[in-house]
C-alpha cells in the first residue's frame, strides 16, 4: 500500500474530536473555569504612619471575606534618613543600600492568625532576603522588576557602589512573597479568609548602619543616625468567589481543616575564628529542604566599619571544604574540596551552590555570576563585583518538591567546612529550611514543622 494512497479510516466520535482539538482546527468557546465573580486591590494601612529604626511595624488584616492572592500583594513605602559627622563634602555622604536592596532594613518578620498562633517567623531577614532572591531570580529581573524593590544594577559596581538613597526620601516597592515565607504556600494561590482575616504582620526594623553604606566605601564619611519610613502600606490582591464555592471551603474549614504547606526559614548563628567549621543547627523537622550557610566579617556588621561598608555583603569565597551529615548520611558523599580559591578554580563550588538552590533548570536562572560567587576583600574604592557567596545543601530525597529529609535529637544536622586562611571574628549565619503545615480551621489554625 502506497503512503500516498488516501485511505478513508473510520473513526468513532471522541477520536474525531479529539483530532479536531490536536490540529487546532476545533472553533468552539472553551469552557468557563474561573469562579471568581470580582477582583480588586484593597489597602492596608499600619498602627502608624510613620516609624523609625528599632521599631516595629504592625499590621492587622481587614480583608473580610475576599480570598487573597500573595503574589500580587506587595509592600509600599518611602524612606527618609539624617547623616551625623559627615563634614562638608556633600559626594562624600551619599549613602546607598549596597549589594542588598530596601529588604536591608527589615531584621525581622513574625506572622500571627488573629488566635495568635505563630505561622512564621524569620531572623536577619535583609541578609537572608537579599541572598534567596538573587540566588531565584534572573539576571535581567535585578536590572528591572529589582530596581522598584532597591536593587543596583551589578554592572555599575566601580567607584559608585550601588544607586543613591536620597537624604529627602525614596519610594520603594517590596513583593511580600519575597519576604514573609507563608505567602509562598505549596501548591495554592489564593488563600482563604478562615486565616486571612485579622492576621497580623509584624516587621522590625534594622540598625542604620546595617541597613546602609557609602556609595564611596573608600572615601566615605559620616554615618546614619537615623531613618524614617513614611505611609508604609500593603496592597492585597482580592478575589471574590462564587458563593457556592465558598460555603463549601467554609464547610470543610469547619470539619476537616485547610491544609496549607509553606517553606519555613530556621535562623542559627555561630562564631569564627580559626579555620575549622564544625556546628550543628537544633531544629526537629520531618521535611528538612535545604541548609543555606552565609559567612560574614563581624566588623563590617558592628563597629566603626559596619557605617561605611555593606554589611549584607559575604565574605570572599575561602572554603577549601564543604560537607554535611544528618545521621549517616553525608552531604555531597565525600567533601567538596578546592584547592585553588579564585574564580576559576572553584566553579565546582560554585555549582553545587547554584544545584542547592534549584537554578541548574533553563526555567531558574540565576543573578549570580561566577565572579559574584567568589567575591573579593571590600576595600572600597576598587570594588568591582558584590560579594554573594552562600553554600547550599539541598537535603532534598526527592525530584518532588516536598519529600525532605528527617532531622531530630538522634538525627541532627551537622555543617563541617573548613576555611584556607584564618579571619578573626567571623560570623556564621544559618538557616534550615523546612516545611511547615498549618491546619486551618474557622477561628484557629494548628502548626506542625
Amino acid at each position: 500500500m502506497s503512503n500516498n494512497e488516501e485511505v478513508n479510516v473510520r473513526v468513532d466520535p471522541a477520536l474525531e474530536r479529539g483530532l479536531i482539538v490536536a490540529n487546532q482546527l476545533s472553533y468552539q468557546m472553551l469552557p468557563l473555569l474561573g469562579i471568581c465573580s470580582a477582583r480588586t486591590h484593597t489597602i492596608g494601612f499600619p498602627q502608624q504612619s510613620v516609624y523609625t529604626n528599632g521599631e516595629t511595624m504592625s499590621w492587622d488584616s481587614q480583608t473580610g471575606s475576599f480570598f487573597v492572592d500573595p503574589k500580587g500583594c506587595y509592600l509600599k513605602f518611602s524612606i527618609t534618613h539624617t547623616i551625623v559627622n559627615g563634614g562638608s563634602d556633600e559626594a562624600k555622604r551619599i549613602k546607598c543600600f549596597g549589594s542588598g536592596s530596601a529588604c536591608n532594613l527589615f531584621s525581622r518578620v513574625v506572622v500571627r492568625t488573629r488566635s495568635g498562633k505563630e505561622l512564621t517567623r524569620v531572623e536577619n531577614l535583609n541578609l537572608l532576603s537579599k541572598f534567596v532572591q538573587l540566588y531565584n531570580k534572573p539576571l535581567d529581573w535585578v536590572k528591572t522588576a529589582g530596581r522598584a524593590q532597591g536593587f543596583s544594577d551589578p554592572e555599575t559596581v566601580s567607584e559608585v557602589y550601588a544607586d543613591e538613597v536620597p537624604v529627602g526620601g525614596k519610594t520603594f516597592i517590596i513583593p511580600l512573597c519575597d519576604i514573609i515565607p507563608f505567602f509562598n504556600t505549596i501548591g495554592n494561590s489564593l488563600l482563604p479568609p478562615q486565616i486571612f482575616e485579622g492576621l497580623r504582620i509584624e516587621i522590625t526594623l534594622a540598625d542604620p548602619n546595617v541597613a546602609f553604606c557609602n556609595v564611596d566605601q573608600d572615601q566615605g564619611v559620616g554615618s546614619v543616625s537615623t531613618y524614617t519610613i513614611h505611609r508604609p502600606q500593603i496592597y492585597w490582591d482580592c478575589f471574590t468567589i462564587a458563593d457556592q464555592f465558598a460555603r463549601r471551603i467554609a464547610e470543610i474549614a469547619a470539619t476537616q481543616g485547610l491544609h496549607l504547606l509553606h517553606k519555613e526559614y530556621f535562623h542559627s548563628s555561630v562564631g569564627l575564628e580559626g579555620t575549622e567549621l564544625n556546628f550543628d543547627i537544633k531544629k526537629a523537622a520531618s521535611k528538612a529542604m535545604a541548609a543555606h550557610v552565609i559567612c560574614r566579617e563581624q566588623k563590617y556588621i558592628t563597629g566603626d566599619d559596619a557605617k561605611k561598608a555593606d554589611s549584607m555583603a559575604s565574605a570572599p569565597y575561602d572554603w577549601t571544604s564543604i560537607q554535611c551529615q544528618i545521621g549517616s548520611l553525608y552531604n555531597p558523599n565525600q567533601p567538596l574540596t578546592v584547592s585553588d580559591i579564585s574564580t576559576n578554580g572553584n566553579m565546582e563550588a560554585y555549582y553545587f551552590a547554584l544545584y542547592g538552590n534549584d537554578s541548574l533548570s533553563y526555567s531558574n536562572t540565576t543573578c549570580i555570576t561566577p565572579e559574584s560567587y567568589t567575591g573579593e576583600v571590600q576595600t572600597a574604592g576598587d570594588k568591582s563585583v558584590y560579594n554573594n557567596t552562600m553554600v547550599t545543601f539541598n537535603l532534598n530525597k526527592s525530584n518532588l518538591e516536598i519529600v525532605g529529609s528527617v532531622i531530630n535529637n538522634s538525627r541532627a544536622l551537622l555543617i563541617n567546612m573548613r576555611k584556607n586562611q584564618q579571619v578573626a571574628g567571623s560570623r556564621i549565619d544559618a538557616w534550615l529550611v523546612h516545611i511547615r503545615a498549618v491546619k486551618c480551621f474557622t477561628s484557629n489554625a494548628v502548626v506542625a514543622d
